[in-house]
């Protein structure tokens, strides 16, 4: 890690930015209760000045160590920059001690070191404090100058006023030129700034005292945000967007040995329009490895089809960039689209900026239907009409014709399915032993997550998983025979069967014999949620998803169980469970579709009390008939009683009287 000269980082306070004052606290006030790891901010203060080059981000810190747990965080000051278009300068960097400066500026910066970037993530500007106790006040002010190619003249930030810790003073302002309109999108609150005109710029605002901090609740979904904020940026519209990357990703090379000759290899085999396109997703996906960085900010041109593939090695842009070149080369329309991998929902509330997105996807327009792919995904299937695809709602496809975001879930969800069907042998009367048959059928998104797991983990591994799962669910389990695997990358399918011997079925922990029938898959995608818990957030839920869970057991000669039927309807989710016999085999059905991806707060109460009937009726035991008279509650079948145990309460009766 190179160590920075003082006069490399070091500079004075700019002089358009304004100088913010805060309390320093008395070294004997306690801390409020609300203060989490140890330490307490004063002052943030985050200043913008815009020009036609770019901006100058102006920022301004206070923070008090209240216990050790924060000497770490407190410590060090991380300041990130790309060094290709920004530079950055520490101004102020002092410690106050018992109303005393007693370390400044020049003596902070000697342990200062820049760490380089790494493919598309900053560099950092890493200063390192020494000698920080309990009760001193750190104090640092530093600026950043970006004067990106693309980004120039598309200026947006956020402005949070709320945080998961409270802050005693927050500072916003923004120097706006006047030839140029200013947008401004507020979420969640009524903060409106307060702007002074001046000739060449508008001066504007915005302050919060003592802010409260908010704590998003567990299991919330990844959109929701409730942060009070405001987004402030240049006026663009969606067209203006599009138009703003494009040249990002176009690329005017299509040409090369090594690309003629992957068109040659694609188009040969591959006789129709799909099946191009099919094989084509499946290289860049399977044979360009992925250089894992965030996708912003892009540099202004990407590299050529030929260069990705003599790289071997691609970013998400350059994965696109060379499929899209592809597709094209075969006559297919495709285009980049953008997108936000956790706030697609909310893009359409959101002020059009490039800074709105964080990932890019291909989408390709073949045979009246429109397919998206992520070029960058592994496990997929071969074909595009069955791949899976996260629901990112919402897309700014790169065509010169754009002026809008594009819905992509249009017809409604494509359900990701598993089919479980487990056989049980229990006919063998007097055998504490039992064969078990476990056969798995996965779709779509769970075809790819589990050769997703037999990659990592290798099939002796994963199938050891699976024995140790079974045994945990029967009091133990041995494997039969080996993990069975069938994968059809063409339809996204993967079945796996297991085989197990379960040497001692029978548990008699309520000195009943008794077997567990239990939808594991219907459990592992649904929650365990009270009804008495209290919430003011939305709840996430797996969607979409359909499960079909079925247990069919072979019985003794003479055991006879009732049909019974039982439903759950949820405005999120259905549910069922169906208890049939025909002969000597009980059947076991429980079918599970979920409705919705979260549930609101107001109704979380009457979806936790569905889901508590729901976990109760997936709670079924089954019960030896011969070895206990008994009338079950609830969830437990109630069992007519024949055979064995019948005789032998009529000889009782018989020898009373």
């Amino acid at each position: 890690m190179p160590k920075a000269a003082l006069a490399d980082v070091a500079a004075a306070t700019p002089t358009w930015a304004s100088d913010v004052p805060f309390t320093l606290p008395n070294s004997d006030e306690l801390p409020s209760a609300l203060h989490e790891g140890g330490v307490e901010h004063l002052l943030l203060d985050r200043q913008w000045r815009v020009t036609d080059r770019g901006h100058i981000a102006f920022t301004h810190d206070a923070k008090r160590l209240l216990s050790l747990d924060g000497i770490e965080a407190i410590s060090t000051i991380a300041v990130p920059f790309h060094p290709e278009f920004e530079t950055a300068k520490v101004h102020r960097l002092v410690i106050h001690r018992d109303g005393e400066i007693v370390y400044q500026t020049a003596s902070a910066l000697g342990n200062t070191h820049i760490e380089p970037a790494e493919g598309a993530s900053p560099s950092t500007l890493r200063i390192q404090l020494d000698d920080v106790r309990v009760g001193d006040v750190v104090e640092y002010s530093y600026s950043v100058v970006s004067e990106h190619p693309v980004y120039a003249g598309r200026f947006s930030e956020k402005l949070a006023f709320k945080f998961e810790e409270p802050v005693a003073n927050v500072f916003y302002r923004l120097l706006w030129p006047n030839v140029r309109s200013l947008g401004m999108r507020q979420h969640n609150t009524d903060i409106s700034p307060n702007c002074v005109q001046h000739k060449a710029v508008k001066d504007c605002t915005w302050t919060a005292l003592n802010t409260v901090p908010v704590t998003i609740e567990e299991d919330a979904p990844g959109w929701y945000d409730p942060y009070p904020s405001v987004t402030v940026g240049d006026e663009l519209t969606w067209a203006g967007v599009a138009g703003a990357f494009e040249p990002m990703f176009r690329t005017d090379s299509a040409s090369g040995e090594q690309l003629a000759a992957l068109i040659e290899q694609i188009r040969k085999p591959a006789a129709t329009p799909l099946d191009q396109a099919s094989a084509a997703v499946t290289y860049v996906q399977q044979q360009i490895a992925n250089d894992e960085q965030p996708l912003a900010p892009l540099p202004a041109s990407p590299l050529t089809p030929n260069a990705i593939l003599e790289k071997g090695v691609a970013s998400r842009r350059d994965k696109a960039v060379l499929l899209v070149s592809l597709l094209r080369s075969l006559d297919i329309e495709a285009y980049p689209a953008m997108v936000h991998t956790e706030r697609g929902k909310t893009l359409p509330d959101a002020l059009p900026s490039l800074q709105a997105f964080d990932d890019v996807i291909v989408t390709i327009l073949l045979e009246g239907k429109q397919h998206w792919v992520d070029p960058k995904r592994l496990h997929q299937s071969q074909r595009i009409d069955t791949l899976y695809q996260p629901e990112l709602n919402y897309a700014l496809t790169l065509t010169p014709t754009t002026t809008q975001l594009t819905a992509m879930d249009e017809s409604g969800p494509v359900y990701d399915h598993v089919e479980v069907i487990e056989r049980i042998d229990l006919s063998h009367t007097g055998q504490p032993s039992a064969d078990l048959a476990i056969e798995t059928h996965y779709d779509y998104y769970y075809a790819e997550d589990t050769r997703a797991e037999l990659d990592e983990k290798g099939v002796p591994q994963l199938a050891e998983e699976y024995r140790q799962y079974t045994s945990n669910a029967f009091g133990g389990a041995d494997a039969t025979q080996d993990l069975s695997i069938e994968d059809d990358a063409r339809l996204n399918r993967v079945k796996l069967v297991e085989h197990y011997r379960l040497p001692d079925v029978w548990q008699s922990e309520s000195g009943l014999h008794e077997v567990p029938i239990t939808p594991f898959t219907i459990l592992d995608n649904t929650d365990d949620v009270s009804p008495e818990t209290l919430r003011t957030m939305p709840f996430s839920l797996v969607h979409p998803v359909e499960v079909k869970h079925t247990v069919r057991v072979k019985l003794p000669d003479g055991w006879q169980f009732e049909s019974q039927r039982d439903t759950v309807d949820d405005a999120a989710f259905t549910f069922s469970r169906e208890i049939t016999q025909v002969g000597n085999e009980l059947l076991v059905e429980y079918r599970y579709k979920s409705l919705a991806e979260h549930v609101e707060p107001q109704r979380f109460a009457e979806f936790a009390g569905h889901s508590t009937t729901l976990r109760e009726l997936a709670d079924y035991t089954l019960r030896d008939p011969t070895a206990t008279v008994y009338s079950s509650l609830g969830p437990q079948l109630e069992i007519q009683l024949w055979g064995e145990a019948a005789i032998t309460i009529l000889a009782l009766i018989g020898f009373i009287l």
